[in-house]
């Protein structure tokens, strides 16, 4: 077998190892609104696979033929995912370009900060909004977390001298903080003092740690449902009887002599 051969195997057993494993490179349709999320969820699959060079521009194209092909090959993997994780509408605009280092960069120049104020808007709104209602603890606070950390990335100012930066992240935590505490339910109204009362004042996964703590203490004081017994007592009686007769429980006047035991009379009419 020739070093040619041997060289075009190994580069198809690569490519189709990268094909298997990078098909799904998205789980998220990028659809004009939505950069954010969906470049993040590309750029950790690409990294996963060992192809980021090639939206970041640091995998060069090589100038070795069989070097090209493989090069060839890998980039136009990466520009078919990105392209079919696309919506119609949009990606025939990013067919006939070269690689997939040209649409990454086109897509980031057009979207990437287009509509972010009414984007960073609409995050914040529906954080500010959202409470608890009849989500699970954990549910909750996974959707709020997700939502605070779509938000971060929106942020433009980070200051640069380290005291005021410690000062930033603090201020920044305690606003995860009261958004978290003021969308729980009711029940929780107790223990929320209870953290906004800490020193030092705790970090949001703290706070979550402490609420999830009193949830479990109020389930475990729950009482379990008892029957009530003098209910039971009452349904099980038997009527009331007298000297083995049977009193009639319709009779509005249940008179009993209490000389010779018989109803609907007494000892002076007897």
């Amino acid at each position: 077998m020739d070093s040619g051969t041997s060289s075009l195997r190994s580069v198809t057993t690569e490519i189709n190892r990268i094909h298997n494993s990078a098909l799904q490179i998205s789980p998220i349709k990028f659809n004009g609104t939505n950069y954010l999320p969906w470049s993040k969820a590309c750029m950790i699959s690409v990294r996963a696979n060992k192809l980021v060079g090639y939206l970041t521009g640091t995998t060069t194209r090589p100038v070795k033929t069989d070097d090209k092909n493989k090069w060839l090959s890998e980039d136009a993997l990466v520009m078919s995912c990105l392209l079919h994780y696309t919506e119609p509408t949009i990606s025939p605009q990013y067919m006939m370009m070269e690689s997939a280092k040209d649409i990454w960069d086109t897509i980031s120049r057009q979207y990437s900060q287009k509509n972010n104020y009414a984007q960073a808007y609409e995050i914040r709104k529906e954080s500010r909004e959202m409470s608890q209602g009849g989500l699970s603890l954990a549910a909750y606070y996974s959707n709020l977390s997700h939502l605070r950390k779509q938000l971060g990335a929106y942020r433009t100012h980070r200051p640069s001298i380290p005291t005021e930066l410690v000062t930033f992240q603090k201020d920044i935590e305690k606003e995860r903080v009261y958004d978290f505490l003021a969308g729980l339910n009711p029940d929780y109204d107790q223990v929320q003092f209870q953290v906004l009362g800490r020193d030092p004042f705790p970090t949001l996964e703290k706070a979550y740690n402490l609420i999830q703590h009193e949830k479990h203490h109020l389930t475990s004081m729950m009482p379990s449902v008892q029957p009530d017994r003098s209910a039971l007592v009452t349904i099980s009686r038997p009527p009331a009887t007298t000297s083995g007769l049977k009193l009639d429980p319709t009779d509005k006047n249940p008179v009993v002599c209490d000389y010779c035991g018989k109803p609907r009379h007494t000892r002076v009419t007897c």
